[in-house]
C-alpha cells in the first residue's frame, strides 16, 4: 500500500487477505489493533491460523450480536396496536384522522414490549468487548499466580516476537537519527562511522531469579566458570543488584568496603 501508516487507524472495515501481519508487518498490525479499539470491522481471509484470526472472530461475532441488538430495539420501540371483537371486513388504519368502530364489549389496546431479552445481547457484547481488549493486551500480560519465570518466559516468547521486532525497528531508526545528528556536529566521515547506538529494552517481564538459579550462578563464578562481569550482568538483570552501577563501580566498592549511593 502507498497510504501512511497513519491512515491504517482510520478504517471502518479491514479484510486481510493472505498476510500474517502480527509477524510480517508489527508495526502496521499495531495500527490494525488501535482501529479495531476504536470500533473498525475486521475480515481475515487465510487458510493459516494467524494471530489476528482471533481478533477477527470475536470481532465479527461482536458485529452480528450487535446488529441482533440493533434490530430487536427497533421492534421493541415500535408499539403495536390490536383489538378484540372486531369484524375484520374493513382493514383498521391507524392515524389522527381515524376512528374505529368496535361492536359492544370491544376493546383495543397498544402492545408493547418491555426489552427485558436485550440485556442478555448487550451482556454479551460487553463480554466479546472485553475479550478482544485481552486478545490485543496478551502481548503485556501480567504472571500468573504460583508460575515460575521459565513458564512466564515460555509461555510469553512468541506473543513477545512482535514486540520485540517493534523495539528493534525503533532502535534501528533513533540510533540512524543519533548518529547522523553526531555525524554534523563533528568531524567523522560519514553517519555510519559514528560510534553510538541506541538499543530499547526488550525485557518486557521482569522475573527475578531464583534461589536456584541464583546459587547456581554464585558457584559459577567461585569455581571461575563466569567472569564478576558476567555475574553482575545476570544479578542486574535477575533484580538482585542495584541498576545503573557498573561492574567496576561495583567492584570498586567491595574493595574499600562501602556500599555506593543508589543512583536514581
Amino acid at each position: 500500500m502507498s497510504n501512511p501508516l497513519a491512515d491504517m487507524e482510520k478504517p471502518d472495515v479491514i479484510f486481510c487477505i493472505g498476510t500474517n501481519m502480527t509477524e510480517c508487518h508489527p508495526v502496521a498490525a499495531t495500527r490494525l489493533k488501535k482501529a479495531l479499539r476504536n470500533g473498525a470491522k475486521m475480515i481475515v481471509a487465510d487458510p493459516r491460523r494467524i494471530g489476528l484470526s482471533d481478533l477477527a472472530d470475536v470481532n465479527l461475532s461482536h458485529y452480528r450480536t450487535s446488529a441482533d441488538r440493533e434490530h430487536s430495539l427497533f421492534w421493541v420501540s415500535q408499539p403495536t396496536a390490536w383489538t378484540s371483537g372486531a369484524t375484520g371486513e374493513t382493514p383498521l388504519r391507524i392515524g389522527s384522522s381515524v376512528a374505529w368502530s368496535l361492536p359492544v364489549d370491544g376493546k383495543v389496546g397498544m402492545l408493547e414490549h418491555s426489552g427485558k431479552g436485550i440485556g442478555a445481547l448487550r451482556d454479551s457484547m460487553l463480554e466479546k468487548q472485553l475479550l478482544m481488549q485481552t486478545l490485543g493486551a496478551r502481548l503485556l500480560e501480567e504472571p500468573v499466580a504460583n508460575e515460575t519465570a521459565t513458564a512466564v518466559r515460555e509461555r510469553h516468547s512468541g506473543e513477545q516476537a512482535s514486540l520485540r521486532v517493534i523495539a528493534q525497528v525503533a532502535s534501528a531508526g533513533l540510533t540512524k537519527a543519533m548518529r547522523a545528528a553526531i555525524w554534523w556536529a563533528s568531524s567523522e566521515p560519514a553517519p555510519a562511522d559514528v560510534d553510538a547506538a541506541i538499543t530499547l529494552n526488550t525485557d518486557f517481564l521482569a522475573s527475578r531469579l531464583t534461589p536456584e538459579e541464583l546459587k547456581a550462578l554464585l558457584l559459577s563464578w567461585q569455581s571461575d566458570a563466569v567472569s564478576f562481569s558476567t555475574l553482575h550482568h545476570n544479578l542486574q538483570r535477575g533484580g538482585i543488584m542495584r541498576p545503573g552501577v557498573s561492574a567496576e563501580q561495583e567492584l570498586a566498592a567491595i574493595q574499600r568496603g562501602t556500599s555506593l549511593p543508589k543512583l536514581v
